[in-house]
């Protein structure tokens, strides 16, 4: 589902590009796109509650004694469902974003060649790398290894959720994804940091060893004085030896003490760099999320705050809506036994009145629609198919109705067909049942007497021409008859962009 953004995901399209999220450079109309799940389907049943569901969602609805409305339990039969078709061609035409976008492609172009781009042209694939697990740009790997994992890394990994500022749950996965990989750099410079310290303890250990020869080598010529003096041979024929001994070991071991020396200086300074630069970058790190957050935190409470206030106003709205219902039922429920218990004298008078308004409402037989906007109207036909002008409610020989029009698009071009929705009136009680009339549209020419007509043929239906419950009965129109706008633009019937059309109901022959 897409909210507030131009994301949809499509079903029944095609195999390239379906179950997938595509970013739609143009919003598709509502009426396209399923209330239940969000996904913008190929085939999408209307409801009679005027609700869009996609086939899984409607295969959902099924109850024993027929269908119930996701939305809002409205019962509705197979019958009364309007299955409508989202012509394939129509909508795989229009521009996409690239799946890439997130990683900086900026290419859009027509729905059925994403697949195509995204395989063999986008350059903004991404991947880890393997020694920092960073995301970066396949194009971009061998920089980012010669770097030592220091550049060319994106700015968040690839597929990560985009975060909105009014969605603080969304904004604390963001922090947290950031605080990971943040966790993750810190970890990766302490190994580092753990592997030199290695290497120096192994040099520890190699000059602790070189001590420990020399330490032995000082002490045998002692011992080959002692046992010298003993047996009283002269010093010099056992003491010069052991001597000269220790002063090769030293000259061997002189220059390697002063290497070792210098590497451990160079280590240790090392070290301490290492560690203040560790301890520099986490506090700045710590600093960082802190102050995010605070941010979080100043969004969280803002957002707070306004939702507050509007469930406030949505509390007093509904007070004062309940406030004025009682005011207004009060007075009728008071009335109704009266009513009930009235004389004959007062239900003439009633039926007098309703007589009068009666007559009031059966002088009409037709109706003037002007329809503007021609060309948007056209063009939006074009491109979704079909176009609805509800009209406004009226009463034409004593039927309230709805009197509209609707403009389909086929292979010869627009067609321009009648609509009807009967609606509860006045008059319902003295009229006839079903509604049976035959509808007549005439094209006014602007200049001319001249005219075009259509007539559209009365048939049998309790669900469209029943008498009409408290929300009015189901809308039609009659796909039979029809003004190609082709024609009437042609014959000069638009004119300043708006066209006349007279709707009027035709009186069946007697015999019918």
């Amino acid at each position: 589902m897409a909210l507030c953004t131009q994301r949809y995901t499509l079903v029944g399209f095609s195999k390239e590009v379906d179950r997938r999220p595509l970013n739609f450079v143009r919003p598709i109309p509502a009426n396209r796109i399923c209330r239940a799940c969000g996904v913008v389907p190929r085939v999408a049943a209307l409801l009679p509650c005027l609700h869009v569901v996609c086939k899984t969602c409607y295969d959902q609805c099924r109850l024993n004694d027929g269908n119930s409305c996701p939305l809002d339990g409205s019962l509705c039969s197979d019958e009364d469902v309007d299955w409508r078709d989202f012509p394939a061609d129509t909508l795989l035409r229009q521009q996409v974003k690239c799946w890439n976008e997130d990683n900086g492609c900026e290419v859009v172009t027509c729905a059925f060649k994403l697949h195509e781009h995204f395989l063999e042209d986008c350059d903004y694939h991404t991947t880890s790398c393997l020694k920092c697990s960073a995301a970066i740009l396949c194009k971009d790997v061998c920089a980012h290894l010669r770097s030592d994992c220091t550049a060319r890394t994106l700015p968040r990994m690839h597929g990560a959720p985009r975060t909105s500022p009014s969605d603080p749950e969304a904004i604390v996965q963001a922090l947290n994804a950031s605080l990971d990989a943040r966790i993750g750099e810190m970890t990766s410079r302490l190994g580092q940091v753990m592997s030199e310290s290695s290497a120096q303890s192994d040099r520890l250990n190699e000059l602790s060893h070189c001590m420990n020869t020399i330490k032995e080598a000082l002490l045998q010529p002692r011992a080959s004085g002692a046992c010298t003096e003993q047996s009283g041979v002269p010093e010099a024929a056992f003491g010069v030896a052991p001597v000269g001994a220790v002063e090769r070991i030293l000259i061997t071991h002189g220059d390697r003490l002063t290497e070792i020396s210098r590497s451990v200086s160079s280590l240790g300074n090392t070290l301490n760099q290492a560690m203040e630069d560790a301890k520099r970058t986490s506090i700045e790190k710590l600093e960082q999320n802190a102050s995010d957050l605070r941010m979080l935190h100043a969004d969280v409470s803002e957002h707070m705050t306004a939702s507050t206030d509007v469930l406030e106003e949505i509390t007093q709205s509904l007070s004062e809506f309940k406030a004025i219902l009682k005011k207004e039922l009060k007075p009728a429920a008071v009335l109704s036994p009266e009513t009930t218990a009235a004389s004959p004298r007062v239900s003439v008078e009633q039926i007098e009145r309703r007589g009068e308004v009666s007559q009031n409402t059966n002088d009409a037989e037709s109706c003037r629609i002007v329809l503007k906007g021609i060309a948007p109207i056209k063009e939006y036909v074009n491109l979704d198919g079909l176009y609805d002008y509800i009209g406004e409610k009226i009463y034409l020989s004593g039927y309230h109705i709805l009197a509209g029009l609707k403009l389909v698009k086929d292979d010869e071009g627009v067609g321009l067909h009648a609509r009807i929705k009967i609606l509860k009136g006045v008059n319902d009680d003295f009229l006839e049942w079903p509604f049976y009339r035959n509808i007549k549209l005439t094209a006014v020419h602007p200049s001319s007497s001249q005219e075009r007509h259509c007539v559209s043929y009365a048939f049998r239906s309790l669900t469209h021409f029943g008498k009409p419950g408290l929300v009015g009965n189901k809308a039609l129109y009659f796909p039979e008859g029809s003004l190609r706008l082709e024609d009437l633009e042609r014959e000069g019937y638009v004119d300043n962009d708006k066209l006349v059309i007279t709707w009027e109901l035709v009186p069946l022959p007697v015999s019918q």
